[in-house]
């Protein structure tokens, strides 16, 4: 399938190739780097695991970075007491976030789009709105730069970050 990409892209038909992946370990699969032009991932408070190790073993890359999910799906917009009743064991996570928005003085949206915009190893992010007032909180919101996030590693598993394991 890359190779028949690869020649579409050769003939002008396509002008980038990408991938889209959920794990690190997704990457190691794919077997020539050069063909690849983007590599979309989850990033967000909750989930910097994936681009700290594209960092860690891949420091020349020449493919960009799109992250996607900066809002886990909209659950990091929600307050605790608002969160499903399968994300309730996580209510101590989302009070450090509370807190950590309120002191860097942002709503949650604009403190994960902040998260997202202030790393310089991301170089665009995708976003999926499902209204035109989404795209107008989206387009009116501040970003500013922010502290340091609570450590939160403790208390984050592979459930609260994976939307595929939430059905």
């Amino acid at each position: 399938l890359l190779n028949f990409l690869y020649k579409l892209k050769e003939k002008k038909l396509i002008s980038k190739i990408g991938v889209s992946i959920y794990e690190f370990n997704e990457i190691k699969n794919i077997a020539d780097f050069k063909l690849i032009d983007i590599v979309q991932i989850p990033f967000n408070l909750l989930n910097t695991s994936i681009l700290e190790k594209i960092n860690k073993n891949y420091p020349k890359r020449t493919f960009k970075i799109f992250a996607r999910s900066i809002f886990l799906q909209g659950l990091l917009l929600v307050r605790s007491e608002q969160l499903p009743k399968k994300f309730k064991r996580y209510a101590n996570v989302w009070n450090k976030l509370r807190e950590w928005f309120e002191a860097n003085n942002v709503s949650p949206l604009e403190g994960c789009l902040s998260f997202a915009l202030s790393n310089k190893n991301i170089d665009k992010i995708i976003f999926g709105i499902d209204s035109s007032s989404h795209l107008d909180k989206l387009l009116n919101s501040k970003c500013q730069r922010l502290s340091k996030l609570p450590d939160m590693s403790n208390d984050i598993d592979n459930f609260l970050i994976d939307p595929r394991l939430w059905k």
